[in-house]
């Protein structure tokens, strides 16, 4: 039978076990472990050194910057202004875990197959096939062609669909490399992004920066 305990005896209690336990504890720690972090976490933090000609003038980033701020703000105003002969008339949307279907209905079936090729030579796992022949037909353009992101389409997607979506296109972009059909995407995408940024969409960002970057010095 259990000997039921007053609150003074329990309190007492834990402080006689308090009394026997040491003021500092040392954790036994291998320092293979700790080494291997480190470099790690060197290895993902490096960045390799800027070159003076990769960097655009000061003037041009002010230019894109004040235009990237207007058309945030006109795609704001336009979202919370949703007129009625907007809403509907988007093309039919893939589903928001559907990889494959947003790089054919972003990008065309062409850049959808060199995509798998891609994927299938560094050894990665194939996205899952969520469409059948009929959402296909309705989702992916006629002429396999890209397709641009129209203001009907981004006003028909909601927060989590546009940081799904723009995540897609950062995974695509060290793979796939730079086109302009992509571009094109990924800068409608971030100008529809709702601040404050969650801290997972903020990193994808980050990634996203020195990824550019990157291909930015092999031009």
């Amino acid at each position: 039978m259990f000997r039921i305990l007053t609150f003074f005896q329990c309190s007492n209690n834990f402080r006689n076990e308090a009394k026997l336990c040491p003021d500092v504890v040392v954790a036994d720690i291998q320092d293979d472990q700790v080494e291997r972090q480190v470099e790690l976490q060197q290895t993902e933090d490096q960045v390799e050194p800027t070159l003076p000609w990769s960097i655009p003038t000061r003037k041009w980033q002010l230019e894109q910057s004040e235009e990237y701020d207007r058309v945030r703000l006109m795609l704001n105003a336009m979202q919370e202004q949703k007129a009625k002969e907007i809403e509907g008339k988007s093309p039919v949307l893939p589903r928001m875990k559907d990889e494959l279907g947003w790089c054919g209905f972003c990008l065309g079936t062409e850049f959808q197959g060199k995509y798998l090729k891609a994927i299938a030579a560094a050894g990665e796992d194939p996205p899952e096939i969520m469409m059948d022949d009929g959402e296909a037909k309705s989702c992916l353009p006629e002429d396999g062609s890209p397709r641009p992101p129209l203001i009907t389409i981004l006003l028909n997607m909601d927060q989590p669909m546009i940081q799904q979506v723009l995540d897609y296109h950062i995974h695509w972009l060290p793979l796939m490399g730079f086109t302009i059909a992509q571009g094109c995407w990924i800068y409608a995408l971030m100008a529809c992004l709702a601040k404050p940024l969650i801290p997972d969409c903020a990193a994808s960002l980050r990634a996203m920066a020195r990824t550019c970057r990157n291909i930015r010095l092999t031009v």
